[in-house]
């Protein structure tokens, strides 16, 4: 009995030692650099700075492809949204092998997804090929800028119990016009596993066109899954464009006794 006692003192001093509460948070620096390009693409395709050399032949969509069969070499922008576009780039004559160069024109937004298929009178065989590519582009030069690399800045704000400063400005939309912002908070409270409660402030709301700083102090509260949504709105109050950041604390659950 003995043994298993101090087992058991030891098994919770370690618990102790090894509590959130004794990690520390992650450090970060900030200098300045020369001009760098930054690739913003999620895309595990090809990447290249200028036009690249796209090969094809009806054999690699189609095993015995017949006299008549072509290539159709096509392009989707926006792939997998719901803005996606897909547009032939070359019917290739029947029969033919060879390559073509690619690049981005000026309708483009830097990442294509590319589709190489066969058809035979005018109907699809085989298997079409995909492609997906990410072209380098470049923009005007801009004054001295701080990039945040840390995936999870915010976490790292608000258990320090920092000032997150929020940027927000309506030149950022690009699908349409904005008419306001809206900065809100959604505080989702769960309890092994299941949602117990969801709650929405709003804590900033301007009008257009705006371009600013709101400075937000993350609270604890009594804990939960902290959404932040800064919303632009039309001149109708719908939603043209949307960006969100969370951060957590455990949720606190206690007694709540009432005495008559």
């Amino acid at each position: 009995m003995i043994c298993s006692c101090k087992s058991i003192r030891i098994a919770a001093m370690s618990v102790t030692l090894l509590s959130p509460a004794g990690m520390a948070f992650a450090d970060y620096a900030c200098a300045t650099s020369g001009v760098f390009f930054l690739d913003s693409v999620m895309s595990p395709g090809r990447k290249s700075g200028s036009a690249i050399t796209v090969n094809y032949s009806p054999r690699w969509s189609a095993e015995t492809p017949g006299a008549t069969a072509r290539v159709v070499i096509s392009k989707v922008e926006h792939a997998d949204t719901h803005l996606a576009v897909t547009s032939v780039v070359m019917r290739c004559e029947e029969g033919e092998s060879g390559s073509l160069q690619i690049g981005p024109d000026a309708s483009d937004m830097g990442c294509l997804r590319l589709l190489h298929s066969v058809e035979e009178g005018g109907s699809p065989v085989g298997r079409t090929l995909v492609s997906d590519v990410s072209f380098g582009v470049s923009s005007a030069m801009i004054g001295n800028a701080v990039f945040d690399s840390r995936t999870n800045s915010l976490q790292c704000v608000a258990e320090a119990g920092e000032v997150a400063p929020l940027t927000y400005s309506t030149e950022w939309v690009t699908n349409g016009t904005p008419a306001q912002v809206v900065l809100t908070k959604v505080c989702d409270r769960y309890r092994r596993g299941a949602l117990q409660s969801s709650v929405t402030t709003e804590l900033f709301r301007t009008s257009a066109p705006a371009d600013g700083v709101f400075n937000f102090l993350p609270n604890p509260e009594m804990g939960g899954t902290f959404s932040l949504r800064c919303t632009f709105l039309d001149n109708v109050g719908n939603p043209l464009d949307v960006g969100e950041a969370s951060y957590r604390f455990k949720e606190k659950w206690g007694w709540l006794m009432l005495v008559y």
